[in-house]
């Protein structure tokens, strides 16, 4: 089974980090079956695994890493066109944060920027439920106190179960901690490499 950390990371940059990996080897594995449980897995009645990954691929181009080419790749086996339409509302989408209104620390109630699809080529090609999905997501990255029941009532409103909502806050959550977790070891493996070098 492929590590897809590893994958993610790049030959040389997952080399040089492969030791503090295997020091952590029960995260490392938890992750890779998190992959599998939440991105890979068959289709089912919550989620579809092409919605699953299409989900995934947005809420990684989010973070601006650039290995969120693996994601796009992956959606590429299940939609030729996705990948492009995900990428431009991604690109369009993408802001700073994290946003929203805080009333226990008010330094920290920022306002900013909501994400709505309105790309008539991208409304054509995403059905209801990926256009109400994908406004989800940068929900959660971007706004994550500023959700409320009127928004999951939204992606009720166009089919989503409640299991299949649960599904969607975990995939997002779970690429999320992932992309951090990815940014982090490449940094480190920079560096390691850097001293290597020297």
């Amino acid at each position: 089974m492929t590590d897809v950390v590893n994958e993610m990371l790049g030959d040389r940059r997952a080399t040089a980090v492969h030791r503090v990996r295997a020091a952590r080897s029960e995260s490392a594995e938890q992750m890779q079956k998190s992959f599998h449980v939440l991105v890979l897995a068959d289709d089912n009645a919550a989620a579809t695994r092409r919605e699953r990954v299409c989900i995934a691929t947005f809420t990684a181009l989010l973070h601006g890493e650039d290995c969120a080419a693996f994601y796009t790749d992956l959606l590429r086996q299940h939609d030729d066109a996705l990948p492009a339409i995900v990428t431009i509302l991604a690109e369009r989408s993408l802001t700073r944060g994290p946003y929203g209104q805080s009333e226990v620390n008010a330094a920290e109630s920022v306002p900013g920027p909501t994400f709505t699809v309105d790309d008539i080529a991208a409304l054509y090609a995403l059905d209801d439920r990926l256009t109400a999905a994908i406004e989800f997501a940068h929900l959660l990255v971007f706004h994550p106190r500023d959700t409320r029941r009127a928004h999951l009532q939204q992606l009720i409103d166009v089919g989503w179960t409640n299991d299949g909502i649960v599904t969607l806050a975990q995939l997002i959550g779970f690429v999320t901690f992932q992309m951090r977790v990815i940014a982090g070891l490449s940094v480190l493996a920079d560096r390691i490499i850097e001293r290597s070098a020297a």
